[in-house]
């Protein structure tokens, strides 16, 4: 699903110097936005950059009604089961070569799969794992941002930075939609 940038941002109270952000309630159920890849690889650098935008967007202290954090990782591991199981929902924010421009969006389902290492795993792996450690089934979403510039070096492409703008506007909307329902 390709979105339309929705209305405002929402606030997220943080600590400073934290790396988890989250807005104490818990009614409305919790989400996790995990932003994937290196920054140090031009365009690869989509979804911190999305996690950093997103914790400015989210710091004010304003209530949202729900439990929100905002993780950076390079890559998901297994250990990810574990942060996927304590949340309802989870947004994967990734840079991708294939998506259609500006971003694409879109629902996963939890897919094991035998490799010869768990060193790095689809989020549908992390997802299975997690059903299958914690009995929980989190709603997952793949947020695939599209980028053009994967060299070394820190920086987007202009290309991305707009797709990057156009992901945080539709996520933040996103959220929004999900704390009314």
């Amino acid at each position: 699903m390709r979105g339309e940038p929705p209305g405002p941002p929402l606030a997220l109270a943080a600590e400073p110097g934290s790396k988890e952000r989250q807005i104490p309630s818990g009614e409305k159920g919790k989400i996790l936005i995990i932003g994937l890849g290196n920054p140090g690889r031009g365009d690869d650098g989509i979804g911190p950059g999305l996690g950093a935008r997103l914790e400015e967007d989210f710091k004010t202290g304003t209530e949202a009604g729900c439990d929100l954090a905002v993780e950076v990782r390079y890559q998901l591991n297994v250990e990810d089961a574990l942060a996927f199981s304590r949340f309802d929902r989870v947004v994967v924010v990734d840079a991708s070569r294939v998506a259609e421009p500006p971003f694409e969006f879109h629902p996963l389902e939890p897919q094991a799969r035998v490799s010869f290492s768990t060193h790095a795993l689809s989020p549908q792996a992390v997802l299975a794992w997690c059903r299958e450690l914690y009995g929980r089934s989190p709603q997952v979403y793949a947020l695939a941002v599209r980028g053009t510039a994967w060299e070394l070096g820190e920086g987007l492409s202009p290309e991305a930075e707009k797709n990057l703008g156009l992901a945080r506007k539709f996520l933040a909307g996103q959220i929004q939609r999900w704390i009314a329902d």
